[in-house]
């Protein structure tokens, strides 16, 4: 991509259209993905948050989460991030990296695939209203697969199967405190 993603919408005004500017957004993450598939081992990479539901703007980010088998190594996360010419690397938690890509502000997440699974079952299987696995369960839900989509679907189905039962349980939780049944 040549020149940042904020020159290129000053030079060619197109860009500020949401539908062009979530495409150009989508290509990049496509490549991220394939670096980390390629790179790390990834069985899975999924787009998240704005970018992922179509709504983008010039300042719009890009958020994915990958998952794994087994961490992937320093080395291995070094390797994607050159193959993908990421600028401006940080690292402010564990399992979470930030950098620059073409201008673009991008956050990924690596989680193992057996501790997500773990977690996601809290609330699919628990129907907890007021667990903190929700945000991952709309971020799956609403989530874009970029690799590994098999795996992704399976727990997209399963979210989605449960969505109706969350809604009820959440409703009547709430409601209680404020109209107590």
């Amino acid at each position: 991509m040549e020149g940042t993603l904020r020159e290129m919408e000053r030079v060619d005004g197109t860009l500020s259209d949401t539908v062009q500017m979530n495409r150009v957004l989508l290509d990049v993450a496509r490549g991220e993905a394939r670096a980390y598939g390629a790179h790390t081992a990834a069985r899975a990479v999924m787009l998240v948050g704005s970018t992922a539901i179509g709504a983008t703007d010039a300042y719009s980010d890009l958020d994915l989460v990958a998952y794994y088998d087994a961490a992937p190594s320093d080395q291995q996360l070094d390797a994607a991030r050159v193959a993908i010419g990421a600028e401006a690397y940080t690292r402010p938690g564990p399992h979470v990296e930030n950098y620059q890509l073409a201008g673009i502000e991008c956050q990924v997440g690596h989680f193992l695939s057996a501790e997500f699974e773990r977690r996601l079952a809290t609330v699919l299987e628990g129907a907890d209203p007021e667990s903190s696995v929700h945000t991952e369960l709309m971020g799956l839900v609403t989530g874009v697969p970029l690799h590994g989509s098999d795996l992704i679907a399976g727990w997209q189905k399963r979210a989605r199967a449960f969505l109706e039962r969350l809604r009820v349980t959440m409703t009547e939780h709430y409601l209680s405190r404020i109209y107590p049944l």
